[in-house]
């Protein structure tokens, strides 16, 4: 069996990063439009459930957050809680 020997000469090296900085750009790496988390307005918030309340909630199978948000409007609205 014959293992390659790898040329680790300049040249070599020279060649990658001039094809990396092509154009003045790398081809790899960096940022990109339009990659990364999207910007929200939304704000986490943990809590400890009480028994009672952690039953409730495993019995919603989607959209947990959408009916915590509506019970706390609904509830804010019952005290007059106008925010």
């Amino acid at each position: 069996m014959v293992i390659p020997k790898w040329d680790t000469s300049l040249s070599v090296f020279k060649a990658k990063i001039e094809k990396m900085n092509e154009n003045g750009k790398k081809k790899w790496g960096g940022a990109r439009a339009g990659s990364g988390r999207k910007k929200t307005t939304a704000k986490t918030y943990t809590f400890n459930a009480p028994e009672d309340v952690m039953e409730i909630m495993e019995t919603i199978k989607n959209g947990k957050t959408d009916f915590i948000c509506n019970a706390i409007r609904h509830y804010a609205k019952e005290l007059n809680l106008n925010v």
